[in-house]
């Protein structure tokens, strides 16, 4: 499932990367407060289908992309060993009995050999980008 398919007001997001966020992403903040809402920052070295001037060249300025989001977290959240995670896919599905109550309510999955991430969440909004370079250009 393409993750920018279930993010509102992702219309940017849908330019840059057409065909989603195909692999080489990182979960790099998960922000919680008690009421439920819910902030994500999700780092891709995957490169942009188009150059947005005010960043640079892709592989020169920069060679990772924050997407920043907001949401609701609902239900489970769980994080094992959440600082070995590194880049990697990350896996949406949607719940079969919330997906019978919402259909916004979906799970985001992503882990590694030694790391697990799960959240699920509700109606994800972009909020913005931003880029910066972490030296391991490939």
């Amino acid at each position: 499932m393409n993750m920018i398919s279930l993010i509102y007001h992702n219309s940017f997001l849908s330019e840059l990367f057409p065909n989603g966020l195909e692999s080489n992403v990182l979960i790099g903040q998960i922000d919680l407060d008690r009421c439920g809402r819910l902030r994500l920052g999700i780092h891709t070295r995957q490169k942009p289908s188009k150059e947005i001037k005010k960043w640079g060249k892709w592989g020169e300025d920069y060679d990772v992309i924050v997407i920043h989001l907001h949401g609701t977290a609902l239900g489970e959240i769980r994080l094992e060993n959440w600082e070995k995670a590194d880049y990697g896919k990350m896996f949406i599905t949607h719940d079969q009995i919330a997906n019978e109550q919402d259909p916004d309510v979906f799970t985001l999955r992503y882990f590694g050999e030694s790391w697990d991430v799960k959240i699920q969440s509700q109606g994800l909004s972009f909020d913005r980008c931003s880029v910066h370079s972490d030296g391991r250009f490939q």
